[in-house]
């Protein structure tokens, strides 16, 4: 698949590309590129055994979610700033 010049290749079908649109100045939608959406209904079972966390809280699963690099992190130390 094809989305702004960038090549995404997916080897799943249980997701889709939803659109994400705004509104411009004058009132008119414009396109803000498109973001890959899958849902997953289980049974309720299924999911109070296979518990996941919120953003990156553990259980960090299904999926996981890497911590973030390349971030400053901000202090009142300036030379921790740029570790």
């Amino acid at each position: 698949m094809r989305k702004n010049g960038m090549d995404f290749e997916f080897k799943d079908a249980s997701t889709f590309w939803l659109p994400m649109q705004s509104k411009n100045d004058k009132g008119e939608l414009e396109s803000n590129g498109f973001v890959r959406v899958q849902i997953d209904i289980v049974p309720k079972d299924y999911s109070e055994a296979n518990n996941v966390g919120s953003a990156r809280e553990e259980p960090n699963a299904n999926p996981f979610l890497p911590p973030p690099i390349g971030r400053l992190s901000f202090s009142l130390n300036p030379c921790k700033m740029y570790e």
